[in-house]
């Protein structure tokens, strides 16, 4: 009986440790291009080994109290299978986000594991993954 419980304790507890560790992004960079509506955004990927993720971007006008607008406009390294590394993205603020101003903007970049987004709706600054990571905006921007 003893053996069969020590055996039964044994998988539990692989299986505890077996669980993936979340997408994390870190070093997160966002810079206006001058003389246009363009915002080049730099940031790092690290995910366990053979995974990819779906990353997606979110833009906050009010210092990141809540991030309403979900950046749509990007080329570059977004949506479903983006690799592990350091990775760049380039959006388009003047499709999603036209004839708008803020000195206090910030982006967050979330990233999961699978080929579907987050969920995340903009909501407030808590609603996200606390390895959430936001820059403040160009100073210019």
């Amino acid at each position: 009986m003893k053996t069969n419980i020590i055996i039964v304790s044994s998988f539990l507890l692989a299986g505890i440790f077996a669980v993936a560790a979340p997408p994390q992004v870190t070093g997160v960079t966002a810079a206006q291009q001058g003389g246009s509506k363009l915002v080049n955004v730099s940031y790092n990927l690290v995910l366990d080994t053979d995974q990819t993720a779906f990353v997606e971007l979110w833009f906050s006008h009010n210092n990141g109290l809540t991030y309403p607008i979900h950046c749509s406009s990007l080329e570059g390294n977004h949506g479903s299978g983006v690799s592990a590394g350091s990775k760049t993205t380039v959006w388009d603020a003047g499709t999603d986000w036209d004839g708008q101003f803020t000195s206090s903007g910030k982006i967050r970049v979330i990233a999961t594991y699978g080929d579907q987004p987050s969920g995340y709706d903009g909501g407030v600054s808590g609603q996200g993954d606390a390895d959430l990571v936001t820059v403040p905006w160009d100073v210019y921007w």
